[in-house]
């Protein structure tokens, strides 16, 4: 595979992204209620409360929306077509390492990276990241280090209630020109599952004293 396979045409991908295909071969979609549900295809337990505020939480059309670590793409698949009270839709990309377990995201909404630590050029220009039980604190900490001073206003993590503990110093570390709010809240106060963690970091610019 040459490196040429994973070179992306931004421009494209932000032009054509909120326009939704047909998927092939899809399996049957589950379907959600207002109670917590485990998926075999979503490490995520999914309600439709739970996908109303996220959709809330995030940013609408045209901001763009980067899911990285998107698996199965059946959350997002959910919050691109989910039907809630607000008309627009979420213009949402997920990213994984090719070759993509996506069976649910239609193109272009599926982007691939080479390998586990790459980072994909799109987080420079999304206004917004999910990390959905994500697997290395270390991409984490890589992409706040190399794309969140100048993108990500929001960046969103929703995990096990064990796993917090392993990732809240990237938020509490020093960015330089900002720093983030962070919001924690039980998955259960917003029709999730009790053992699962959202964590909401707002970036903020830091304040000083100097009057000029």
């Amino acid at each position: 595979m040459t490196a040429n396979h994973y070179e992306v045409d931004l421009e494209y991908h932000l032009e054509h992204a909120s326009t939704i295909a047909p998927i092939p071969a899809a399996p049957p979609f589950p379907i959600l209620s207002d109670t917590p549900s485990v998926h075999p295809d979503s490490c995520l337990a999914l309600s439709v409360p739970l996908l109303n505020h996220l959709r809330s939480l995030l940013s609408q059309e045209p901001d763009l929306v980067l899911s990285i670590g998107s698996g199965t793409g059946l959350l997002e698949y959910f919050l691109l077509n989910h039907a809630s009270a607000s008309p627009q839709k979420l213009n949402i990309l997920g990213v994984e390492v090719y070759p993509s377990p996506n069976i649910y995201l239609p193109p272009p909404h599926n982007l691939t990276v080479i390998g586990t630590w790459s980072l994909h050029p799109l987080a420079g220009k999304a206004k917004a990241w999910l990390f959905v039980y994500p697997k290395q604190v270390t991409l984490v900490e890589r992409y706040l280090k190399v794309f969140g001073a100048d993108s990500a206003e929001m960046v969103v993590w929703i995990g096990p209630r064990s796993d917090w503990d392993d990732y809240k110093h990237c938020f509490d570390e020093d960015q330089g020109r900002f720093y983030y709010e962070v919001e924690v809240r039980g998955a259960d106060e917003v029709g999730g599952s009790a053992w699962e963690l959202i964590a909401v970091a707002r970036k903020a610019d830091l304040r000083t004293d100097d009057p000029n």
